[in-house]
């Protein structure tokens, strides 16, 4: 992109900020830390931050961003994971680059102080920035858009923080990642969610076993990736998301339970309940589904049949109902396994913004009933790999690159890749 593009970039960026802050640069008074990079920050944003952290901030000798990738396993707080995270490098900023974000940090009014509702989900930063003041010392700060969340680490501490005005803020980061699909589906909502009242709610249950030694480093991951994805097929579809987690102190049957009869939707309404972990059967029972174990026994668990029948009651739209977990006997033999050596297939090329909105409306907004998926069937294994569970990654990529948009045809797809691991999906659609 030429130079005098970036440059407008910058005045549309200022002008769509400042609308949304209702302040103007010139109304800043105080703040101004000097140097060649330097931009002018509220003093109500200094007491916030310290001075030291502003000093790099609003005076860096440069900024480098990077795309963020969970590094998950082990324990640890929200802050031990994504300090942890790999990252990868997009590029060293532009003057031009920096400063709709510096302005957009500046201004105190794009924080939200209050903590009275406070969004409960896993901090998962999507981009980082990283400033370097000509003293050397540096600021990260870390975006998450699933919790309009920003955190500030300096020398290892943290201070994290609410925003407000989004739009501007994926704005920006879609002009940097301009072939991003998270990203443009936020995008895309926010340009049109002014003239388009939203369709409903678009309810994601996340359930997942991430405490446990063995699998839970690949249960955090999938649950990870499932909300991002369904996510972004809220945004991009026009529905309010509104999530539900279930894991670590939240993990168990009754809590399960509890969360699914307290459920409230309309009659738009989509319900996308996900599980990662244990699985299992009773030697007895007769459903084609698992029960959810919520440890490695069967003396927590919950069946995958009650799930869909405590959502279905509730009478949303669509409900799909989806579990990465084995359907052994319990206690007969291990119902969760890793495969090393066999790839995960590379996959079709991704589809192009619009193909895939038009996927998302005829798989989330055009079907109704329910669609019951485990990815195992009686008896089999659920397999997982570094990167996560192998149903949950070839659903994932599946919904990204397929050429059908039925459920049908899209599941036939994921058990028969799912073959190669030697494990094989079952579903039902009604």
């Amino acid at each position: 992109m030429s130079q005098n593009k970036w440059i407008l970039l910058v005045l549309v960026m200022v002008g769509t900020m400042t609308a949304c802050s209702e302040s103007s640069v010139a109304q800043k008074s105080n703040g101004s830390f000097g140097g060649k990079n330097s931009v002018v920050a509220d003093s109500a944003v200094i007491n916030l931050l310290g001075d030291e952290m502003c000093q790099v901030l609003f005076s860096p000798s440069k900024v480098t961003c990077y795309q963020m990738a969970p590094t998950f396993g082990g324990e640890g707080s929200d802050k031990d994971y994504f300090l942890k995270a790999e990252r990868t490098k997009i590029g060293k900023l532009e003057t031009y680059h920096q400063v709709p974000l510096q302005l957009f940090l500046a201004d105190i009014s794009n924080y939200n102080l209050d903590t009275s509702e406070e969004p409960k989900c896993f901090f998962a930063p999507y981009l980082a920035f990283e400033f370097t003041g000509a003293n050397k010392k540096v600021v990260t700060v870390y975006i998450s858009f699933n919790c309009e969340k920003w955190a500030f680490e300096q020398d290892g501490k943290v201070v994290t923080y609410k925003y407000s005005c989004q739009p501007s803020l994926v704005r920006f980061c879609n002009y940097l990642l301009p072939e991003d699909k998270y990203l443009g589906a936020l995008k895309g909502t926010f340009e049109n969610s002014a003239a388009i009242p939203t369709q409903g709610a678009f309810h994601a249950f996340i359930v997942a076993d991430i405490n446990d030694n063995n699998i839970g480093s690949a249960s955090l991951k999938d649950s990870y990736n499932i909300e991002m994805e369904m996510q972004a097929v809220a945004k991009a579809l026009n529905y309010s998301f509104e999530k539900h987690a279930l894991q670590g102190d939240n993990f168990f049957a009754a809590k399960v339970e509890q969360e699914l009869k307290q459920l409230k939707c309309g009659a738009n309404d989509v319900v996308f309940f996900y599980f990662s972990g244990y699985g299992g059967r009773e030697a007895t029972d007769k459903s084609a589904f698992p029960r959810m174990a919520f440890g490695t026994s069967s003396k927590d668990t919950m069946p995958l049949d009650l799930v869909e029948r405590l959502i279905t009651s509730k009478n949303p739209r669509l409900t799909v109902v989806m579990a990465d977990c084995g359907q052994g006997v319990f206690g007969a033999s291990n119902n969760q396994g890793t495969s090393k050596d066999t790839p995960l297939p590379e996959g079709d090329d991704r589809l192009n913004q619009n193909d895939l909105v038009n996927r998302y409306k005829a798989l989330f907004m055009e079907a109704s009933g329910s669609v019951t998926v485990c990815a195992a069937s009686q008896g089999g294994t659920a397999m997982s790999t570094p990167e996560g569970g192998v149903f949950t990654q070839l659903f994932l990529m599946d919904l990204n690159s397929g050429s059908t948009n039925d459920w049908k045809s899209l599941l036939e797809r994921v058990k028969q890749q799912s073959a190669r691991f030697g494990q094989m999906p079952c579903y039902e659609i009604r």
